[in-house]
Parts: C-alpha cells; sequence; structure tokens
C-alpha cells in the first residue's frame, strides 16, 4: 500500500506541474510534400501572453498559407483551474529537403521568458497516385481514400505487446466513418484498447500528402516463433460535399491490408531473463541495512513500466560470493497496480521478500533483473549492490564476530600488574599524615579532576561547534556546487544528468544537516527527520520532487520546461532547508 501510496502522490505531483507556466509548439506532421500546408500551434499554458515572436518562417524555408489564427481556452474543473493561449498557423515548405523551423519566444504578463524547441520537417517531392483502380471506388475518388492496419514493429519476439493502429489516410472531406468488417487472427488475441484521439495529423504515401486519423487501436501478445496473421478488416464511409448539391450521397467502403508479423526467437538469451518484454524500471527498499541474528530482514523489490507485467513472477538475489548463503529467502509477497493504457499494459508490481539470518557479518545482497527491451531490442539487465550487516544476537548462527581472546585480555592484566609492582616508595623521615603536603597532595588530584572534567566539557563543546560549522559550510558548499551542475545540464537539455544531479543535491545537502548514513538514505527517511523542522507541504514538495527524478523518464519529464519548474522549485526548497539548518 505505501508503493500504491507513493505512485498516488507522484501522479498527484504531475498533476500540479501540469499548473506550471509551459510553452511549447505542437506540429502534424513530420513528412510534407512541398507546397502542402500543414499545421503548426504555439501554445501557452496557464499565463498570459505580453510578447511573442514567431520564427522566421520564410528565412527557414516555409511560407505562410494561414495565421496566426489566436484561440484562448479556459477550464475549471472541481476548483482547479487552468488556461491557454494558442497561434495556428497553415505553413508549406517552399523546397525539397530537411527543413528546420527555429523556436518561438514569448514573454508572460509576469516577465518570464520561454522558447520553443526547433521543429524538424522533411519536404518530399510530389508522387503519382499509385494506388488509384486498386480499391474498388468510383474513378473521380479512387486512390484518395486509403485504409491501412500500421503495427508498431514489423517482427516480434514471443512476449512482446504489438500494438496495430487502423488508419484512414484521405484527401476528401469525409462526413462518417465505420468498421464494419473486424479483424481476425487465428494465432492470437486481438484485444482493443482504449484509444480516443480527435486529432488529424499530415502522413505521406508515395510521395502524395494525406489528411490522417487513427480510427481504432488494438493489441496481441506475440506467442512463439513463427508468423502471425491477421486478416482485412473493412470501413464505409461517406463524402461530406458533392459536386452536385443534388446528388445522393453514396455509402462507399474500402478494404485494409492483410498483416502479417513475423515473431522471431530470442538470440543469447541470458539465464536471468525474466520473461518480461517491454520497457521497465527497477527499485529496491529496505526498511534496515543492519539486523541481529534473531531479526528477520524486508526487502521490496518494485517493477515499474509498460509491458506485460505478469510475466515476471519474482526477482533472484543473490550475494556477493559464488555459492554464499547468508539468508535463508522465501517466496514473495506479490502486491501490484497493473491498468489498461492507450499505449497497452503498465503498471508497478511489488516483490516483498522476507529473508531469514543464516550467519553474522557484512554482506552484499545484489537483486537482478533481466527484460527485453521493445526500444533497444536487446536483453537489459538492471542490478545493483545493497550492503547488509548482520550482528550477533540470542540466535547463535554458524559464523561469529572476531572478538579479542582470553589470553590478550589476561596480557594487559599481567602488564598493568608489572607496572603495579615496580612501583616504589621512600619512607619519609619526618611525620606525612596531616602535613600540609599531605593535604595539598590529597585535594590537588580532585582540583585536578574537577579542572580536567570542565576542560573536557568545555573543549567537546568547543570542537563540536567547529565540527558542525564545518560541516555546514561543506554542505553549503557542496550545495552550491551541485546546483551550478544541475544549472549546467539543465542549459545543455540533458534531462538524465539534470535529475541525478538534483537528487543528489538532496542526498549530500540533507545527509549532512539530519546525519542520515548512505546506506539508509531514502526519500522516506528524509521526510521522517525533516517532521516537525520544516511544514509538512515542504516535505511533500521534497517527495514529490524526488519521485519525478527517479521515475523521469516513465513520467515523461524530459523537456526542458519541466526540468526548469523542477528546478526552480529544488532552489526554493533548499533556501528554506539552509535557512533551517542555519
Amino acid at each position: 500500500m505505501r508503493y500504491l501510496l507513493i505512485l498516488t502522490l507522484f501522479c498527484c505531483s504531475l498533476a500540479a506541474y501540469a499548473q506550471k507556466v509551459v510553452f511549447r509548439a505542437d506540429c502534424n506532421a513530420k513528412d510534407v510534400v512541398v507546397n502542402n500546408p500543414f499545421k503548426v500551434s504555439f501554445v501557452l499554458e496557464n499565463s498570459e501572453v505580453k510578447n511573442i515572436s514567431f520564427p522566421k518562417f520564410e528565412k527557414d524555408g516555409f511560407s505562410v498559407v494561414q495565421g496566426p489564427i489566436n484561440e484562448s481556452k479556459y477550464t475549471n474543473i472541481n476548483g482547479k483551474s487552468s488556461s491557454s493561449e494558442n497561434y495556428v498557423f497553415l505553413l508549406a515548405p517552399k523546397k525539397v529537403g530537411k527543413l528546420t523551423l527555429g523556436p518561438a519566444k514569448v514573454v508572460t504578463s509576469r516577465g518570464k521568458v520561454l522558447s520553443t524547441k526547433s521543429i524538424e520537417i522533411n519536404s518530399v517531392a510530389s508522387g503519382k497516385n499509385s494506388e488509384a483502380g486498386n480499391d474498388n471506388l468510383p474513378a473521380g475518388i479512387s486512390g484518395k481514400v486509403i485504409y491501412r492496419m500500421v503495427p508498431s514493429t514489423e517482427s516480434a519476439v514471443p512476449g512482446e505487446q504489438v500494438n496495430v493502429d487502423m488508419k484512414v489516410y484521405t484527401q476528401l472531406d469525409l462526413a462518417s466513418v465505420g468498421m464494419t468488417l473486424e479483424p481476425k487472427s487465428k494465432q492470437v488475441d486481438l484485444l482493443p484498447l482504449n484509444y480516443n484521439d480527435n486529432e488529424t495529423s499530415v502522413d505521406v504515401i508515395n510521395g502524395r500528402q494525406f489528411a490522417s486519423k487513427t480510427l481504432y487501436r488494438f493489441s496481441f501478445i506475440a506467442g512463439s516463433p513463427g508468423t502471425v496473421e491477421i486478416s482485412p478488416s473493412k470501413i464505409e464511409f461517406v463524402q461530406a460535399y458533392s459536386s452536385n448539391p443534388f446528388s445522393r450521397r453514396e455509402t462507399l467502403s474500402v478494404m485494409s491490408n492483410t498483416l502479417s508479423i513475423e515473431v522471431k526467437a530470442f538470440k543469447n538469451e541470458p539465464s536471468t531473463f525474466s520473461g518480461a518484454v517491454g520497457k521497465f524500471e527497477m527499485f529496491a527498499t529496505l526498511e534496515k541495512t543492519g539486523i541481529n541474528s534473531d531479526d528477520f530482514l524486508n526487502v521490496v523489490l518494485t517493477v515499474s513500466g509498460v509491458g506485460d507485467l505478469k510475466k515476471i513472477s519474482g526477482i533472484p538475489i543473490k550475494f556477493g560470493k559464488k555459492g554464499e548463503k547468508p539468508f535463508e529467502i522465501y517466496p514473495p509477497k506479490i502486491v501490484e497496480n497493473l491498468q489498461e493504457t492507450a499505449v497497452g499494459k503498465s503498471g508497478i508490481r511489488d516483490f516483498i521478500y522476507r529473508l531469514e539470518p543464516n550467519a553474522i557479518g557484512n554482506f552484499e545482497m545484489r537483486p537482478t533483473f533481466t527484460y527485453f527491451d521493445i526500444e533497444l531490442r536487446r536483453f537489459v539487465t538492471i542490478d545493483t549492490v545493497i550492503p547488509v550487516r548482520v550482528l550477533q544476537g540470542k540466535k547463535v548462527l554458524g559464523k561469529s564476530v572476531p572478538m579479542e581472546s582470553d589470553s590478550e585480555a589476561q596480557k594487559i592484566t599481567l602488564s598493568f600488574g608489572e607496572a603495579v609492582s615496580k612501583a616504589n616508595w621512600r619512607k619519609p623521615g619526618t611525620p606525612f599524615y596531616g602535613s600540609l603536603f599531605f593535604w595539598i597532595l590529597f585535594f590537588l588530584p580532585i582540583i585536578l579532576f574537577i579542572t580536567l572534567a570542565a576542560s573536557k566539557v568545555y573543549l567537546k563543546k568547543r570542537y563540536e561547534i567547529m565540527v558542525k560549522q564545518r560541516a555546514l559550510t561543506k554542505a553549503n558548499r557542496d550545495l552550491n556546487e551541485n546546483l551550478k551542475n544541475a544549472l549546467m545540464h539543465l542549459t545543455a537539455s540533458d534531462a538524465p544528468a539534470f535529475y541525478q544531479a538534483i537528487s543528489e543535491a538532496f542526498k549530500n545537502f540533507l545527509g549532512k544537516k539530519l546525519k542520515i548514513p548512505k546506506a539508509e538514505m531514502s526519500k522516506e527517511m528524509m521526510a521522517e527527520k525533516l517532521e516537525g523542522l520544516v511544514d509538512e507541504d515542504k516535505i511533500r514538495s521534497l517527495t514529490r520532487i524526488m519521485k519525478i527524478c527517479e521515475l523521469s523518464v516513465f513520467a515523461g519529464q524530459d523537456n526542458k520546461q519541466a526540468m526548469q519548474l523542477v528546478y526552480d522549485d529544488s532552489t526554493e526548497l533548499f533556501a528554506i532547508f539552509t535557512k533551517t539548518f542555519s
């Protein structure tokens, strides 16, 4: 339940970030036929435009067909408001080749300056209608409406989820489109996916430009090696307009292609392969890294990502030395939160292991998770090294911690006895008891003891103050260095390095301030230590940012605007923490 709560808080954090000011460029095409239009939108969210400058369209190789068309939107759902200012252009490339549309810049009403990313467009030469006459449509519109099944991959591996888009490409205005014959397969089950996208894109087929739209999407899980055959599908449509306004609006139909997906066997499959195929991450969490021989060690191994998580039945846990078994590992308890999305199956699966120590000492636990990455098309192994220490408790185990032997203790006692036995005193010539010298010697040790004790307390406090001041100075110096590195990565748009720098900045700074050992460092520990020192909303902000850093790739926080928001919130938190610990 704790990890589901973390996921919920993370999703809430993303929702909170959605209310931040964002300026982006949206384009509905990658390939365009020369002199044919496509749409570009420049969108400012949750702020007002004070001044805006658009790219130099003509200089970049584009002519403006229409625009700018200004659209404003405002929504208020359950008390949460959002707004957007949209500037739409219809552009057409003036020449064939790779073209780059430069960034737009905006100054918001609060004086913030933002820029969009550049857009790459591939302009191609016009081609002939090679598909005309193959679709059983009337001569006037033959080749102007195409229906295709477009898979996410042409070849798959066993266990891979393949998504298939049912796409309509048209050069006509269509009043209605509906599927009348569904695709089928004898080899796999075709599962519909929740897909709802009203946006129209631009696609180029054989040098001819079409408006395209995905009507349906389904998926299937590839089985054993072989070929998956999917039968054609059929749609019916009605043309919106006709050259003769009194003509009857005829219902026409067009068939899709037959789809064949080759399923290839794995090559060089590693022994640690879990059977999972997709895109995943693994996290390891321990309640504590040190226990005694009477305790159990609870380990939570979390796998999150996109793919069939049900394939993962467990994660192997090994230890540093081959054949070493310092713990008895019991079968895991599995807690999961899975869902079907537009891209297929995704979610989180926790494997909660209980380990009983078999020996005492220092050990290295190595959980290892191997999956097949559908983007890299190769096996990926995620492993980590977790130091674990088992101390001697009441339960006696096979190994023991080295202790001082009796003979060594005896040597110390004997040497002390010899020193005492060698002390000699001279007999005084006059009575010593009651003399002034006697009383001086009597009170001198007491005075010296009090003086030394007071000096020790004073020096200890002085040393603690010096160490604290030195630690605070070093922590502040390290913080400035980490933030400087984060800003450098932000400027370079290096998302992985940026989020790593922010995460390390929090860990190093709060680790020194709160005296948290590296082995016990976690966002939960930081939050626990900060309780009572800062407001709860600041602790929630810290937890949210750390979770965003951990799941940045999976959460899609890889754009410069999102990175800037994280940086701004982090510097604000550091200012509060620095003041708190000063």
